[in-house]
């Protein structure tokens, strides 16, 4: 007995680490898309790559249970056991990379301190357990006593087969307990595996009810507090494709010390992630509440703004990212005129004037509206907006970037306002980030600052963005970490930046852009132009942009990563003494901490 309790827990463990380790890939990939059907779907439709392995692997696992049953059927069928030695090498591979994640703190895994986990984990194991229990049970019930049953160190490859094999009894075929063991444990264990995507989803589903009441109750709380605030507390609220968060970041370092201020944290823009802002953040004197707001899908948007009503909304710029989940640019454009839909009555609608979508927008709201600029070497971009900028007078409340002059450490900027030039140096590394710098100051002016005192605030700060931070990297290398959601126009002025700030050997470390849809082929194929052209090297695991880069220059060099973890070795494998290294796009803590040499 003791001797089956103990090959039994050796045919089940590996192909056990095996399947945890594939719902923990699961169950991060849900929680990453914050337990969407939607998001997962665009995903699954979109990330051709992931999905054609796992399929693959799927097929695979669905042939050897079939086979493992077909043998178990007909035993006499010798060659159908290959598929128990193929299948066992499946999961002690699997086996052998969930220990080496462990070690080497690469393990993909969903966040730990969350009650939705908890509950589909738990769920999940508990299912997983109760059917190896289920079939250990069943095995219990037989009399080993009077079973010839071959213990582990009693086989040898002469009696191997006539272990395995079925043999003749009282002229009957009986089929061996150890045929019967391992098959049955194999074929267990592969329709395990094969459920786990299907229970994890049922698991995600059921717990959705809960997190829907927690929802409510966060927002219905968050609400009571806005009601109870009333008009002595002015909203500001901020959308759009990109720059949403830096935006959001200036307002609140200009007018901090002004007024009392909250604002959402991070890039935390959700409804539910608001209304725990709310809570959180706003206090009896609180008397501006900076948020942002952002959606995956038509609605979301106004769910926010009966939450807060914005006072002043600003509106960044819109671009494709996205575009697949709300399945069209044009229902993009519809999601974020929602903001502007839900302004007060007596609010201020901000807009970038030199977005085109920007300035579509702004003709369908007649609720005051001003614009913000910026001149590049062929001129202000009037010409779509049919702007007289002849007739720039005190009496025009735009606001207007006419100069930008890269001083190395601060931007020489000069902006026209009410028919007044003002000319201040600022502490941006990028000009990228001036325009935002003048959403935030129209916003400033419209809480009531003067621009002295502005232009003072602006001059004395040392605060720079969260973007294209440079770091020391490993081998010597330079890191520009560039490290947040990447969306197209993003990464084109960061590789701008790389282009124009550094010398000597470039790499383009990146995972691409999520969501893209069917836009695509054509995002990438200038994205990658841009790259051949700015830099030496790409490393990335995203199959669609390595091939448009190959497409724009055939022997450009290319490093394919298979996975996340790859990247660490990948960045150590090629990128050498005095490289400069742009790391586009989010990656784990787990693999920064690798490439990165932090200061003690």
């Amino acid at each position: 007995m003791d001797k089956f309790l103990v090959l039994y827990l050796l045919l089940i463990f590996p192909a056990f680490i095996g399947i945890i380790r594939y719902f923990l890939q699961l169950l991060q990939l849900w929680q990453v898309k914050e337990y969407r059907i939607d998001r997962v779907a665009s995903y699954l439709r979109y990330e051709k790559k992931y999905t054609q392995i796992g399929t693959i692997l799927w097929l695979m696992k669905i042939a050897f249970l079939v086979n493992g049953v077909l043998y178990i059927l007909y035993p006499n069928a010798g060659y159908l056991s290959f598929t128990y030695i193929l299948a066992y090498v499946l999961y002690f591979m699997h086996l052998e990379w969930f220990i080496t994640d462990i070690i080497s703190r690469r393990l993909v895994r969903p966040r730990v301190k969350s009650l939705r986990n908890l509950l589909i984990s738990s769920a999940v194991l508990a299912f997983i357990v109760s059917i190896y229990s289920r079939i250990l049970v069943w095995f219990l019930q037989f009399d080993f006593h009077n079973v010839n049953f071959v213990s582990p160190e009693g086989l040898t490859l002469k009696n191997l087969a006539d272990t395995f094999n079925p043999a003749i009894i009282q002229s009957e075929e009986v089929i061996p307990l150890l045929t019967l063991v391992v098959g049955l444990t194999l074929c267990v264990s592969l329709f395990i595996d094969l459920l786990i995507p299907f229970w994890t989803f049922l698991m995600v589903m059921a717990t959705a009810p809960l997190s829907y009441i927690s929802r409510k109750r966060k927002i219905m709380a968050a609400k009571r507090i806005i009601r109870e605030k009333g008009s002595g507390m002015k909203i500001v609220a901020i959308t759009g494709s990109y720059g949403k968060t830096t935006t959001k970041e200036l307002i609140y370092e200009i007018i901090k010390d002004k007024y009392k201020v909250a604002k959402t944290p991070l890039n935390n823009n959700t409804a539910v992630g608001l209304a725990q802002a709310v809570k959180t953040y706003i206090k009896g004197d609180t008397e501006v509440f900076v948020v942002e707001m952002g959606a995956y899908r038509k609605g979301e948007i106004k769910q926010s703004t009966k939450i807060v009503s914005p006072d002043i909304a600003v509106v960044t710029a819109l671009s494709q990212q996205h575009v697949s989940l709300f399945g069209s640019v044009e229902k993009l454009y519809q999601a974020k005129f929602e903001l502007i839909d839900g302004l007060k009555d007596d609010g201020v609608a901000i807009f970038n004037g030199d977005d085109e979508k920007c300035q579509m927008m702004s003709r369908e709201t007649s609720k005051e509206k001003v614009f913000f600029f910026k001149k590049n070497s062929e001129g202000l971009k009037f010409d779509k907006f049919k702007m007289n900028t002849d007739q720039l007078s005190s009496e025009d409340n735009n606001l207007y970037i006419s100069n930008v002059i890269d001083l190395g450490d601060v931007l020489d900027v000069q902006i026209r306002y009410k028919g007044e030039i003002y000319r201040f140096k600022v502490g941006l590394k990028e000009e990228r980030f001036t325009i935002n710098l003048a959403a935030a100051i129209l916003v400033a002016l419209q809480l009531g600052m003067t621009m002295d005192d502005i232009i003072t605030k602006i001059s004395s700060w040392n605060y720079s963005v969260e973007y294209l931070k440079v770091h020391k990297g490993i081998n010597e290398s330079l890191i520009i970490d560039d490290g947040k959601t990447s969306n197209k126009e993003g990464f084109l002025l960061a590789l701008d930046y790389l282009n124009n700030k550094f010398e000597g050997n470039k790499w383009v470390m990146t995972q691409g852009i999520i969501e893209l849809g069917n836009e695509r082929y054509y995002t990438y194929k200038e994205l990658a132009e841009n790259i051949v052209e700015v830099s030496n090297g790409l490393i990335s695991n995203d199959d669609n942009l390595i091939t448009a880069v190959r497409n724009a220059k055939s022997n450009f060099v290319v490093t394919k990563v298979n996975n996340i973890n790859g990247f660490a070795d990948a960045y150590k494998f090629n990128v050498k003494k005095g490289d400069k290294v742009l790391i586009e796009g989010i990656f784990p803590q787990t693999v920064l901490n690798q490439i990165i040499v932090y200061d003690s």
